[in-house]
Protein backbone atom coordinates (compact mmCIF):
# COMPACT_ATOMS: atom_id res chain seq x y z
CA UNK A 1 0.00 0.00 0.00
CA UNK A 2 2.84 2.56 0.90
CA UNK A 3 4.68 1.82 -2.36
CA UNK A 4 1.63 2.60 -4.51
CA UNK A 5 0.66 5.75 -2.39
CA UNK A 6 4.03 7.22 -3.16
CA UNK A 7 3.32 6.57 -7.11
CA UNK A 8 0.18 8.23 -6.45
CA UNK A 9 1.18 11.23 -5.07
CA UNK A 10 4.21 11.76 -6.65
CA UNK A 11 2.38 11.68 -10.04
CA UNK A 12 0.05 14.96 -8.49
CA UNK A 13 0.98 17.54 -11.61
CA UNK A 14 1.67 20.86 -9.77
CA UNK A 15 5.09 22.95 -10.19
CA UNK A 16 4.12 24.29 -6.93
CA UNK A 17 4.26 20.99 -5.18
CA UNK A 18 7.09 19.26 -3.88
CA UNK A 19 6.77 15.08 -2.15
CA UNK A 20 8.80 14.17 0.72
CA UNK A 21 8.89 9.95 1.25
CA UNK A 22 10.36 8.91 4.99
CA UNK A 23 9.71 5.09 4.25
CA UNK A 24 11.02 4.11 7.59
CA UNK A 25 8.11 6.16 9.07
CA UNK A 26 5.82 5.13 6.28
CA UNK A 27 5.01 8.60 5.82
CA UNK A 28 4.59 10.52 2.40
CA UNK A 29 4.25 13.92 2.68
CA UNK A 30 3.21 16.98 -0.14
CA UNK A 31 3.83 20.28 0.14
CA UNK A 32 1.82 22.73 -2.06
CA UNK A 33 0.93 26.46 -2.71
CA UNK A 34 1.53 28.72 0.09
CA UNK A 35 -0.26 27.06 3.16
CA UNK A 36 -0.75 23.22 1.96
CA UNK A 37 0.26 20.43 3.06
CA UNK A 38 -0.42 16.99 3.01
CA UNK A 39 -0.04 13.86 5.13
CA UNK A 40 -0.36 10.68 4.44
CA UNK A 41 1.13 7.91 6.92
CA UNK A 42 0.53 4.42 6.40
CA UNK A 43 0.69 1.61 9.19
CA UNK A 44 -0.40 -2.32 9.09
CA UNK A 45 -3.65 -2.73 10.36
CA UNK A 46 -3.45 -6.02 12.82
CA UNK A 47 -6.08 -7.96 10.99
CA UNK A 48 -4.24 -7.69 7.87
CA UNK A 49 -3.38 -4.49 5.32
CA UNK A 50 -3.13 -1.35 5.62
CA UNK A 51 -4.83 1.82 7.36
CA UNK A 52 -3.98 4.90 5.71
CA UNK A 53 -4.26 8.10 7.78
CA UNK A 54 -4.14 11.70 6.07
CA UNK A 55 -3.67 15.13 7.76
CA UNK A 56 -4.11 18.64 6.07
CA UNK A 57 -1.77 20.95 7.84
CA UNK A 58 -2.10 24.75 7.29
CA UNK A 59 1.84 25.83 6.95
CA UNK A 60 1.18 29.18 5.99
CA UNK A 61 3.91 31.75 7.61
CA UNK A 62 2.22 34.65 7.49
CA UNK A 63 -1.64 35.08 7.09
CA UNK A 64 -1.70 31.76 8.65
CA UNK A 65 -6.06 33.54 9.17
CA UNK A 66 -6.09 33.44 5.75
CA UNK A 67 -5.09 30.23 4.69
CA UNK A 68 -8.76 29.26 7.30
CA UNK A 69 -10.59 30.94 4.64
CA UNK A 70 -8.45 29.83 1.54
CA UNK A 71 -8.78 26.09 2.61
CA UNK A 72 -12.26 25.77 3.02
CA UNK A 73 -12.93 24.32 -0.66
CA UNK A 74 -9.76 21.81 -0.17
CA UNK A 75 -11.01 20.84 3.10
CA UNK A 76 -14.79 20.14 2.02
CA UNK A 77 -13.05 18.40 -0.52
CA UNK A 78 -10.96 16.51 1.10
CA UNK A 79 -13.36 13.07 2.53
CA UNK A 80 -14.40 12.65 -0.94
CA UNK A 81 -11.20 12.76 -2.82
CA UNK A 82 -9.47 10.46 0.03
CA UNK A 83 -11.88 7.77 -0.44
CA UNK A 84 -11.39 8.25 -4.29
CA UNK A 85 -7.85 7.37 -3.44
CA UNK A 86 -8.32 4.68 -1.25
CA UNK A 87 -10.37 2.76 -3.69
CA UNK A 88 -8.32 3.48 -6.63
CA UNK A 89 -5.37 2.35 -4.17
CA UNK A 90 -7.55 -1.07 -3.16
CA UNK A 91 -8.35 -1.14 -7.08
CA UNK A 92 -4.78 -1.25 -8.01
CA UNK A 93 -3.38 -3.75 -5.53
CA UNK A 94 -6.24 -6.47 -6.13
Amino acid sequence: MFDALVRRVADVPSAASMVLVDKRARKVVLQGDWWYRGEWIVSLDPAGGSDVDYTIVNVAQRAHWAAKLTARRTLREAPDKFEKLAAALRDELE
